[in-house]
């Protein structure tokens, strides 16, 4: 009960970023990512995972496997703003978001398939067990975890060059 004013004020705020904070890529990529986390929200609620397993071909389990993969995709167009915030060219920075994009959707694709016999057991993968369920949380975490080694790397480059 007390998650459905969260999602409606979260929703009112992307709204508004989308309406008056657009100007700008980093602000676009930012709107991007809010946009597909309140989408992710959603489907994590109960009511809203009841309604699709009910009116499509979809499990409640399946639904939050979705809501996995969505979160995975959230991270592409925040990866962007980060490497915006960090100084890169813009239009390096719009070439590199097809390949975010582009692993987004195979690591998405990977948990889809990792996930395959936890929607057989109809049991969330975090409780379904087996190395299925740790090769779905590994590419979970692989975005994620891509920055921070990556800007890491760039520190190291930036503090060991000569000047």
């Amino acid at each position: 009960m007390i998650a459905w004013p969260l999602v409606g004020a979260m929703m009112l705020v992307v709204a508004a970023r989308w309406r008056w904070f657009n100007g700008t890529s980093a602000e676009r990529y930012l709107n991007a990512t809010l946009t597909i986390i309140v989408t992710t929200q959603l489907l994590r609620e109960h009511i809203v995972e009841r309604f699709i397993a009910d009116n499509s071909p979809l499990t409640e389990t399946a639904v939050q496997q979705v809501s996995l993969c969505a979160i995975v995709a959230s991270i592409a167009p925040f990866l962007c703003v980060l490497s915006l915030l960090s100084g890169r060219d813009p239009k390096v920075v719009r070439r590199q978001q097809f390949m975010y994009y582009f692993v987004a959707g195979v690591l998405a694709l990977g948990i889809v398939v990792a996930g395959t016999r936890a929607r057989r057991e109809e049991r969330p993968m975090e409780i379904s067990g087996g190395w299925d369920g740790v090769l779905a949380w590994v590419a979970f975490s692989v975005l994620p975890l891509s920055w921070p080694s990556r800007w890491s790397a760039d520190v190291r480059r930036s503090t060991d060059s000569p000047g």
